[in-house]
């Protein structure tokens, strides 16, 4: 996987302290002197701010420094540049994207590449291993999740095992409940029947209003009785 750089295209552009601090950080990225490069860069960029192979100088220098977002920043500003700026830019966009494993995104930036150059073919081989790593990404996502889904089934299974009984348990105190009357239910009952007197009929009415004159009646009979009983043997006192 190549990483490109733009180092002398500026100066069939500019002149003067631009090309000079260019060649500059162009010089230091070779040494391997990355923040030296990326000063260098900077005071080019300072000069010339809308230059897009500046830009895409320093995003080959976040790259190196595996500043993956600034790198993929500075690509995307480059991109306004000339066609060989814009498939270099998209290429690097790529490698950015591969190495984050984002490979959908790295796929696309690898065939927008070859749109601005179909003979790069190194965009090709990248393209051709991003598709791979894609579809074996895509297994392993669906194996982890068929994997997950048999391990809840076990897991099911090992707790019905260890408690068979436990779900026809639950099903009895279900009917049980459902059959049973609550404890509200009862009591309601019994405040209806505490509050509500029976009816009584007619007839039984009148036998308990015949009954009772019947004992008043005797009680008069006993009293009268008693009554004469002391008359009759009542007498003068000598």
């Amino acid at each position: 996987m190549r990483v490109f750089w733009v180092a002398f295209v500026l100066l069939q552009m500019f002149g003067g302290g631009v090309n000079e601090k260019n060649k500059e950080g162009a010089a230091l990225y070779e040494e391997g002197k990355l923040d030296e490069a990326l000063v260098a860069f900077t005071q080019a960029q300072e000069q010339s701010p809308d230059a897009p192979e500046i830009h895409y100088n320093i995003g080959n220098v976040h790259f190196r420094k595996q500043e993956m977002q600034k790198a993929l920043e500075e690509y995307r500003t480059a991109l306004n540049g000339s066609q060989e700026v814009q498939a270099r830019a998209r290429y690097n966009s790529g490698n950015v994207f591969y190495r984050g494993e984002s490979y959908s995104e790295a796929i696309d930036a690898y065939k927008q590449a070859l749109r601005v150059d179909d003979q790069d073919l190194e965009a090709r081989q990248n393209l051709e291993l991003a598709l791979q790593k894609l579809q074996e990404q895509q297994q392993q996502q669906q194996q982890q999740k068929q994997d997950g889904e048999q391990e809840g089934d076990q897991e099911q299974q090992q707790q019905d095992q260890q408690d068979p009984s436990q779900s026809e348990q639950d099903e009895q105190d279900q009917q049980q409940q459902q059959q049973a009357p609550s404890q509200q239910q009862m009591d309601q009952a019994n405040e209806a029947e505490g509050a509500q007197p029976q009816e009584m009929s007619r007839e039984e009415a009148e036998r308990i209003l015949a009954a009772l004159a019947e004992m008043e009646r005797a009680e008069q009979r006993k009293q009268q009785q008693s009554q004469r009983t002391r008359t009759r043997g009542s007498g003068k006192d000598w």
